[in-house]
């Protein structure tokens, strides 16, 4: 091949092994400024440059060997250094692809964060909403206690004194002596009515203090269940099954069997007390069935089973 041909094809022929040196030696620095432009605060870039930087390493350190074996032949690596640097231009492009990419994506995560803590604030302030609701409920609720309203008291007391009535006849009936009440509805023999007048005697068997505290302790807990004031349960309501409810039932009428036990007339006491509302023997004789099996150990075994 002549001079003029070998020229055109390799630029870097004839060189001596220290030109060749110097030449690579510039290549290294003009890549390493680009990458440092390029891959500035990119923790991907970080790690593509950590990269390139070994493979120049390990591709100078062939070169070193080659012109060892070799000192004659500058050709070899003035070629492979044209073919490295073209590489790395090649690699400048891909890396730019990266970083816009990159950036695309911390935008996206900047503006998701946003997101977060708008909806962050939006919980924040409806709980604070709630919270003021809730205060100002209690206030009414406090109010209308203090203005002489009896419908909460009957409401809440009653309806769960009521239904622990109802749950003991329901099993009180498979007993032997519930036996005959076994067809019977518990609202028929026992109607509504019945209950303002038996409410306000237990009010004061128990005391206004203690029945005021079974009062308040229920609503609260219905009113955090529920998230409104509820006027009317349904006997099947799972809020019957809650622990809370089962310890203020049970207290009810533990507080009434110890008044039945201090007192052996206690039937006959509350027919004088409630006649005027239709509470006759039969009730007060069956209220009293109710109290003593719901306080026992029976009634405690038909609950398990």
């Amino acid at each position: 091949m002549s001079d003029s041909k070998k020229d055109m094809a390799n630029p870097f022929a004839g060189l001596r092994k220290s030109q060749s040196n110097e030449i690579n030696e510039w290549y290294k620095q003009q890549v390493a400024n680009e990458l440092g432009i390029l891959l500035k605060n990119s923790q991907s870039g970080i790690v593509l440059e950590r990269k390139i930087r070994k493979a120049l390493n390990i591709a100078q350190s062939n070169t070193i060997i080659n012109n060892g074996i070799d000192s004659e032949t500058p050709d070899s690596f003035s070629l492979k250094s044209a073919s490295l640097l073209s590489e790395l231009k090649d690699t400048r492009a891909v890396l730019k692809s990266a970083q816009r990419k990159i950036a695309i994506l911390e935008k996206k995560q900047i503006e998701r964060t946003s997101e977060v803590l708008t909806l962050e604030n939006k919980v924040s302030d409806l709980n604070n909403e709630l919270r003021s609701y809730r205060k100002r409920l209690n206030n009414l609720l406090e109010k209308s206690e203090q203005q002489g309203m009896s419908y909460l008291k009957c409401h809440f007391v009653g309806r769960i004194f009521v239904h622990s009535l109802k749950s003991s006849f329901a099993d009180w009936k498979n007993t032997e002596k519930g036996e005959q009440f076994k067809s019977k509805d518990f609202y028929t023999l026992f109607p509504r009515v019945l209950y303002s007048g038996l409410l306000k005697e237990l009010e004061v068997l128990i005391g206004a203090t203690d029945y005021s505290k079974i009062n308040k302790t229920v609503s609260s807990f219905v009113f955090q269940q529920k998230g409104v004031p509820v006027q009317d349960w349904p006997d099947e309501d799972p809020i019957y099954q809650s622990e809370l409810i089962n310890q203020k039932q049970s207290e009810l009428l533990h507080s009434l069997r110890t008044h039945y036990e201090r007192r052996k007339n206690f039937a006959n006491y509350l027919e004088k007390k409630l006649e005027k509302t239709g509470f006759t023997p039969m009730h007060g004789k069956l209220l009293i069935e109710l109290i003593q099996f719901s306080t026992s150990d029976e009634a405690a075994s038909s609950q398990l089973h």
